[in-house]
C-alpha cells in the first residue's frame, strides 16, 4: 500500500476472524480510504511545489530570470484537472 499511515491505521483495526481472515470494518476502511487520499494530496502539493521551483531555477539559467506571470501561468497549469 502506498499510504503508509493508512496501511498502520488498518493493521492497528484489523481482526482475526475464525483464524482465516483478517477483517475490517466499514468504518475503518473509509477512514483509511481518507488517510490515504490525504496521503496523495501531500504528495501532489509536494511535487508540485518542486516543480515550481524547477521551472524558476530553468528560466534563471536559459532566460536570466523568471517574470511572475510566467511563473504564475505555469502554476496555473500545474492546477489544472
Amino acid at each position: 500500500m502506498k499510504s503508509k499511515r493508512a496501511e498502520e491505521f488498518i493493521n492497528n483495526r484489523s481482526e482475526l476472524i475464525d483464524g482465516l481472515e483478517w477483517m475490517v470494518d466499514a468504518s475503518t476502511a473509509r477512514r483509511a480510504v481518507e488517510l490515504a487520499e490525504q496521503d496523495a494530496e501531500e504528495e501532489i502539493e509536494a511535487l508540485k511545489a518542486r516543480a515550481a521551483e524547477a521551472f524558476k531555477e530553468y528560466m534563471e539559467q536559459a532566460h536570466g530570470g523568471c517574470l511572475t506571470s510566467d511563473l504564475d501561468n505555469f502554476i496555473q497549469k500545474l492546477n489544472e484537472r
